[in-house]
């Protein structure tokens, strides 16, 4: 396969660094700006085999202009492609975010980096792929779980991979796992199958899941978000079902729930959410407030990093203390780092109260 049959498409979702100039505004602040940004490579082994997928990616623009702290927030899975978005990101070059003349942290960087081959742009799944699925969602119909785990894994070896067979082979999966009750592992597995909605793919891209499953999928993942108390995740899965199928039935409902989720953010009680850094060693987090502490922490946390759109906190991970993120540095995105699997909780705060 020639590289030029090879069509690397690269969306961004919220690229805090702009490659124009940005006047300071009333606080005496100035974004950072983009002035070199590196050309994203197909990675030739994935190229080859016909692999395609994407990687999401968040980032801290340092007071040099220099980029840190890149984190895969999310992916298809393919080892190479992320490490070649990351690889891709590192290079990328900025004037630091200024304020009142002095250069600051950039936190809450994002982009999503998909990988696509031009030749597999008829948006179907290959003979063997559709079968083997169809075969999958029998034997879990049936209660054949360990059958079917035997087959999601034969399906996730295959060489060649596209981004519609992609979004598929995690709706699959997700069954498989809501069936065998592991449901914070299906929000995951539910949350990449439902990834590329209609306003990543543009009018002109037919759906990679159908109206019906996607709509089914982005149900069953709001539920599980709020049944674990990741309300902001809610929030977002929400807003993103009422992009790209503003009318549905299903959408009025999730409208009360999303409404009582807002007014649950301004109570005075606790939010109580259980926190584990799993087997990379670190746990990603969106407040719904502004306020939180640690506590029940069972292993180790070392350091926590207050990612926000105007500023950066590098703190220790203390138990029982309480951090106040002013609304001055914008959106936030909290992230713990320890040993790996270590258990805690993480409690928000209501405003102005302890």
């Amino acid at each position: 396969m020639k590289h030029a049959c090879a069509i690397v498409l690269l969306f961004s979702l919220l690229l805090m660094g702009h490659t124009q100039a940005t006047a300071a505004d009333n606080t005496g602040y100035v974004a950072a700006e983009l002035i070199h940004k590196q050309q994203l490579r197909y990675p030739r082994h994935e190229l080859e085999r016909g692999r395609e997928g994407w990687v999401r990616l968040s980032w801290v623009v340092d007071t040099d202009g220099s980029v840190t702290d890149v984190v895969v927030d999310d992916s298809s899975g393919q080892k190479y492609l992320e490490k070649a978005a990351i690889r891709t990101v590192k290079a990328y070059k900025y004037k630091p975010a200024m304020q009142n003349g002095v250069p600051i942290q950039q936190g809450n960087n994002r982009m999503l980096m998909s990988f696509h081959i031009e030749r597999n742009s008829n948006n179907a799944a290959k003979p063997d792929f559709a079968a083997a699925y169809k075969k999958g969602r029998r034997l879990i119909d049936k209660g054949k779980l360990k059958e079917a785990e035997k087959v999601i894994t034969r399906l996730q070896n295959r060489k060649k991979w596209n981004l519609y067979e992609d979004a598929h082979f995690w709706l699959l999966k997700s069954v498989y796992l809501l069936s065998a009750g592991q449901q914070t592992e299906a929000m995951d597995t539910l949350a990449k199958a439902t990834f590329y909605d209609k306003a990543k793919l543009g009018p002109s891209v037919r759906p990679y899941l159908p109206k019906k499953a996607y709509i089914a999928a982005m149900m069953q993942l709001y539920l599980l978000q709020v049944q674990h108390q990741l309300y902001r995740d809610a929030l977002n899965t929400y807003k993103k079902l009422k992009t790209s199928y503003p009318n549905t039935k299903q959408l009025q409902k999730m409208q009360k729930s999303a409404d009582k989720i807002i007014a649950l953010s301004r109570q005075d009680s606790l939010l109580q959410i259980d926190g584990n850094t799993s087997a990379q060693g670190f746990w990603k987090y969106q407040p719904l407030r502004r306020a939180f502490s640690l506590a029940d922490i069972n292993g180790k946390l070392d350091k926590l990093v207050i990612s926000c759109s105007r500023k950066v906190f590098n703190v220790d991970a203390e138990p029982n203390r309480l951090w106040r993120i002013p609304e001055s540095v914008g959106e936030c995105t909290i992230c713990i780092y320890g040993d790996a699997d270590t258990a805690f909780k993480l409690y928000e705060h209501p405003a102005n109260k302890p």
